[in-house]
């Protein structure tokens, strides 16, 4: 069983206590949460010793406490005075620049998203929940397919930044924002924001650049508004930070949680892994560890097997290559795929009744996986009268979709549990956050997790290695995560390194 990391505990309890000191920095805090804690303690000793009729000698302690915590309000309000450190210590040769206020955002494959968070005191190294807090909340926007990678791609994301910033401007106590995190598919080069492999954008792209030169460009009164400091674009460059999207998922899982070996693992249309070790996300030599899509999962040439005993070809990723990679098979694409095979022609007429239900509802087919058969799948274990008004009508009128709902969520699970088990056979983090529309949507079925937790012990070498699978949020994790690469040093560690 993995290690539980004590911290994560006690800094819940002293938040509990000490809410009224939440607005303090770190120390400060500390020092209120302990006083508090002394007087509470004097308070009820002098009630004790009251109600017992003690002697006026009982009442000595009481005083003691009272007096301790008044001692110590004192030195917190020198130390909040004198104020304390903009950032954590990352070691030696590091420096990681921290912030009170950063901007996280998400430039998925259609999908952007701008927010922001506020960190309390100064954590030494990357916050806990108890020290974040949501400034912005994000309203992420899920582009046309023709806009995917294109100027109004960038555009967007650049509008949803502004409106994170006219936000945070007419709040109270706001006091600029210290960097912008973004998190976003593919290979990038941490040091200067580069794809060296994307879905996005064409590789090569430099987000770092790209945003800075179209912030500027747009909106240059309110970035140095926003920004104290930042006068040209340059400076502003050096305060944006790109990673990977499913590391800052894990970054996100990791602030969450106490839990210091973990993997998260995301499905949509992309399929990717944060690994977790020692309580810090894990790059690997270089920077490119987590990219579990593209694991081989049938190396012989033959063809993958089904639980449905069809047969699936050799499938294209979008890596560029042919073969059996896991994310073809897992994600949106692979799930129609699976789904196409299972009805065959005897039971085309199956999916095509789905088709049309969602046709006729005006989903587009470039979005009929993600907002038309994942859905029905989740929802195809449910009794009629439990199923949402606006697909009751396919399961009234044609009760075999239900059956072959479920092959097809048995087959995709059990080809799911197939990267799943590779992941675990090689790090063993003991815990697993699932997160990602596919997987969240999939999730809603009962029988998801049944499914997977009879897959996956096939594929593991060692039973007892079997995952504690639990599910996460992506939308949160994935702005979230970006934020807090200010204060992350595992991150700091890896760009800077030559």
């Amino acid at each position: 069983m993995p290690e539980r990391d004590s911290g994560g505990l006690v800094d819940s309890l002293l938040a509990r206590v000490g809410v009224a000191a939440s607005d303090l920095p770190g120390r400060a805090r500390a020092l209120v949460n302990l006083a508090f804690v002394s007087i509470v303690l004097a308070i009820v000793w002098g009630l004790i010793a009251s109600v017992a009729d003690q002697p006026r000698e009982w009442l000595l302690p009481a005083g003691a406490l009272a007096v301790l915590g008044i001692v110590l309000i004192g030195v917190a309000a020198v130390v909040a005075i004198r104020g304390e450190p903009a950032g954590p210590d990352a070691g030696p040769g590091t420096e990681v620049p921290g912030g009170r206020f950063v901007i996280g955002c998400w430039l998925g494959r259609r999908t952007v998203a701008s927010g922001a968070i506020r960190i309390e005191g100064a954590p030494a190294g990357l916050p806990s929940s108890q020290a974040v807090s949501v400034f912005v909340e994000p309203e992420p926007e899920r582009l046309g397919p023709e806009q995917q990678g294109s100027d109004s791609m960038f555009d967007a994301v650049v509008s949803k930044i502004a409106a994170t910033i006219r936000s945070a401007l007419a709040k109270e106590g706001f006091e600029g924002f210290a960097a912008i995190g973004v998190g976003t598919p593919g290979i990038v080069d941490l040091a200067s924001g580069s794809l060296s492999l994307s879905v996005t954008f064409p590789v090569g792209t430099n987000i770092t650049h790209e945003l800075a030169r179209r912030l500027f460009a747009r909106e240059p009164d309110l970035i140095r508004r926003a920004f104290p400091g930042v006068e040209h674009e340059d400076a502003l460059r050096s305060r944006i930070y790109v990673d990977n999207d499913v590391r800052c998922i894990a970054r996100n899982d990791l602030s969450q949680s106490s839990w210091r070996e973990f993997t998260s693992i995301y499905v949509a249309s992309g399929v990717g892994a944060g690994i977790v070790v020692a309580g810090e996300v894990h790059y690997g030599a270089h920077g490119s560890a987590g990219h579990i899509g593209h694991v081989e999962l049938e190396g012989t040439g033959n063809g993958l097997r089904l639980t449905t005993g069809h047969v699936l070809g050799p499938a294209h990723c979008d890596c560029g290559y042919d073969g059996f990679h896991f994310e073809p098979f897992a994600n949106y694409a692979g799930l129609l795929r699976i789904a196409t095979t299972v009805a065959g022609e005897d039971s085309a007429t199956t999916l095509g009744v789905i088709r049309q239900h969602f046709d006729q509802q005006g989903v587009r087919r470039d979005d009929f996986c993600r907002d038309g058969l994942a859905k029905v799948i989740a929802e195809a274990d449910k009794e009629l009268d439990h199923i949402s008004v606006e697909m009751r009508p396919l399961f009234d009128r044609h009760p075999q979709v239900v059956k072959f709902c479920d092959e097809v969520l048995d087959a995709y699970v059990a080809v799911l549990a197939g990267g799943i088990g590779t992941l675990t056979n090689i790090v063993d983090t003991g815990r697993l956050f699932m997160s990602g529309p596919l997987i969240e949507t999939l999730a809603r079925n009962r029988c998801f997790r049944s499914y997977l937790q009879r897959h996956l012990p096939h594929h593991l070498l060692d039973r007892k290695a079997q995952p504690d699978l639990q599910r996460t949020d992506a939308t949160q994790g994935l702005w979230r995560g970006a934020a807090l690469l200010a204060w992350d040093p595992a991150f700091h560690r890896r760009r800077m390194r030559v």
